[in-house]
């Protein structure tokens, strides 16, 4: 069916579709499709320069993190995992892709119930994962970067059932 994943009523507020256990596959099914491509042409053609940043930025967080996952800690956090996500997708130079990408992106974090969050348990993890997957793009190996993608959104995917998932 193609019906629209949150309908605004006005005088009745917002209701959410359901995040049934296929609705979170298919998302990151569609995930899977866009950011294994896009990650392929990111190690392939992203800026160095970029890649570098994306690296420093993720490495400072995870030293942060280290210490204490502070709520602006936590924040942070979020802000660069989306950064990387968003910069590979955008690598592509096709606006129908970002889009597409971004609206699945708020489908998954809705489906999650986590809003802006990345779970304490979860956030070292994540972004040393984003650290491998930059350090094969920075490398030119499209193969091992893709990999290494792939096994960073099924982490994310397997945790999404974990009952434990949620701080």
């Amino acid at each position: 069916s193609h019906e629209p994943h949150v309908n605004v009523y006005p005088p009745r507020g917002i209701p959410v579709a359901q995040a049934t256990a296929r609705l979170i596959r298919d998302a990151n099914g569609l995930r899977m499709v866009l950011e294994r491509d896009a990650t392929r042409h990111f190690a392939q053609h992203g800026e160095a320069q970029a890649i570098d940043l994306l690296m420093e930025q993720t490495r400072a967080i995870i030293d942060r993190a280290n210490d204490e996952i502070t709520n602006r800690v936590q924040e942070e956090a979020v802000e660069i995992d989306w950064r990387m996500h968003d910069t590979i997708i955008d690598s592509r130079g096709n606006e129908i892709i970002s889009e597409t990408y971004r609206i699945n992106a708020a489908r998954i974090r809705l489906a999650r119930g986590l809003g802006n969050r990345l779970p304490r348990k979860r956030l070292i993890s994540a972004l040393t994962e984003h650290l491998t997957v930059l350090d094969a793009c920075r490398k030119r190996q499209a193969d091992l970067a893709v990999k290494e993608m792939v096994r960073h959104i099924e982490n994310s995917l397997n945790l999404n059932f974990d009952p434990d998932y949620l701080d």
